[in-house]
């Protein structure tokens, strides 16, 4: 595992993250949350956020294609198990300690998410809080949201979970492109006016 893990807390809009796995071409999948309410000021000067629950209990965290790994508060150590090691971690907000964990189950709504890692890192989210303008439990990265194709709809303020494999990719509308930072980290080029 590397010393230092680089992600970015980026405001990003996405229509489409990259699909991972091969459910069966013949058959919808039937573990996609499909359809959620984001906030109304997501991507209006605001982070998207989704109640993410854990363990029970529902929580406010931020999507962000640019973050590697799923991050969550600090305050949720005590239902994490056992650390398996800290490290220092670096954001383009912040630089502290991080704490390594198994990964927990996360659902959205009664769906559990599918995890491409086998860990999470808890570190302080209080600066993001102060930024956010509201309580902050975590991040939802790459390593959840690589498994799913998304589209965001600012209009009806919903996220929806889409089947890639029986998609009619004629009603999706304007697709912007992601790019790569050398980090490994994405964003958006364009904006939502076209330049």
């Amino acid at each position: 595992m590397p010393g230092l893990i680089y992600f970015g807390i980026l405001c990003l809009v996405f229509l489409c993250s990259g699909a991972m796995g091969n459910p069966p071409p013949s058959s919808p999948r039937s573990d996609l949350p499909f359809e959620m309410d984001m906030n109304k000021d997501a991507g209006r000067g605001q982070w998207i956020f989704a109640n993410v629950r854990i363990d029970g209990q529902e929580l406010p965290f931020f999507l962000d294609t640019g973050a590697p790994i799923t991050c969550m508060d600090e305050s949720l150590e005590p239902q994490l198990g056992k650390r398996f090691l800290s490290m220092p971690t670096r954001t383009f907000i912040l630089t502290n300690d991080s704490s390594v964990y198994a990964a927990p189950p996360l659902y959205l709504g009664k769906r559990l998410l599918a995890n491409a890692e086998t860990y999470v890192l808890a570190m302080g989210f209080s600066k993001c809080s102060q930024l956010a303008s509201r309580p902050v439990a975590g991040i939802l990265g790459i390593d959840v949201l690589g498994n799913y194709c998304l589209q965001l709809d600012f209009v009806a303020n919903k996220i929806r979970f889409l089947d890639d494999q029986h998609l009619d990719k004629s009603k999706l509308g304007a697709a912007f492109p992601l790019k790569q930072f050398r980090n490994g980290c994405y964003y958006v080029e364009a904006n939502l006016v076209g330049t």
